[in-house]
């Protein structure tokens, strides 16, 4: 774990979390932007003749899971405390039918063609719209966010979007795509600013021996006034191949989903920046931008403290 302590009393803890991170992330429910999000990852087979054949195989095995899993949100999503989506599916062949062609028709909304061979497809199906959750089920779920907690997210697309953070012990976590061998791996980092204008940085130490996690906790965040969370990484593969994706968690609320998905091959990628507006509110506005190096990043956001232990060139 790596300790850095700035003047003040402010203390940050930033540590790369050795669990192993397998599987699909890009799942869950975005119920203030109305959709059900499932991924799905495919391999080349052996059996390919070509990398061109191979990929295209490998998109659709992505697909296939994709679907797979979508459906299987849709199904255990709660309606009541009781019920879950499932179980009128199970029961009334209407619901069933019209589920069925929900998630058919659901849009491919992204899809990454990975360092690796592999390729990763992110499905959308609506949650209101004509044609959606609700529609097929045949009842109103607005009302079931609070039930469908462990499942629920807030996607952020594009750079500039925001959302509120309400939380007082906060932790951001990065996934990415691992394979075997020596893959790509990406650290985490961040600048930070307290209220009495004392500024510093924190930065790990790239592993690509370890599991495709990166974690930062900042604590006594009550005395920080805005914070810049940043990934780098040790590959020339550009972003969108790495499949990197970070999450801010929020207990009993809706984590914050950025992806790190914008074309480009700079060291760095610019995630997030977090401002405090009133107590125990924080506004998170995704970046997606990207430089060579860290000194570029303070000048583009106005960082302009001395290098500090742990803030690497």
């Amino acid at each position: 774990m790596l300790k850095v302590k700035s003047a003040g009393a402010i203390l940050c803890l930033l540590s790369v979390c050795l669990l192993f991170a397998g599987g699909a992330w890009a799942q869950g429910i975005d119920w203030q932007n109305g959709f059900i999000e499932a991924e799905g990852i495919g391999l080349p087979p052996p059996s390919a003749v070509t990398p061109a054949q191979g990929r295209l195989m490998a998109l659709s095995a992505a697909k296939a899971f994709a679907y797979r899993n979508l459906l299987l949100i849709a199904r255990n999503l709660k309606i009541s405390p009781s019920t879950n989506a499932g179980l009128i599916i199970d029961e009334n062949p209407r619901v069933r039918e019209r589920i069925t062609g929900v998630v058919k028709g659901s849009e491919v909304f992204k899809t990454e063609y990975l360092y690796d061979g592999s390729v990763r497809v992110i499905l959308r199906m609506p949650l209101y719209a004509e044609k959606g959750m609700e529609w097929a089920l045949e009842r109103r779920i607005a009302d079931a966010e609070a039930l469908n907690a462990d499942s629920s997210r807030i996607v952020l697309d594009n750079a500039g979007a925001w959302a509120e953070w309400r939380c007082n012990d906060p932790e951001i976590i990065l996934n990415w795509h691992r394979a075997q061998g020596a893959p790509p791996a990406l650290g985490l980092g961040c600048f930070y600013e307290t209220k009495d204008g004392k500024e510093g940085a924190i930065d790990s130490s790239i592993d690509s021996g370890a599991s495709p996690l990166s974690y930062m906790r900042l604590n006594n965040i009550e005395q920080l006034k805005r914070v810049l969370f940043y990934a780098y990484k040790n590959s020339s593969a550009p972003w969108p191949a790495l499949g990197g994706e970070a999450t801010l968690r929020q207990m009993g609320r809706p984590d914050i989903v950025l992806r790190l998905d914008a074309p480009g091959k700079s060291e760095i990628c610019v995630v997030a920046v977090m401002e405090q507006e009133r107590g125990g509110v924080w506004r998170v506005t995704k970046q997606n931008a990207y430089f060579d190096n860290r000194m570029s990043v303070r000048f583009a956001y106005n960082w302009g403290f001395a290098r500090r232990e742990g803030d690497k060139q």
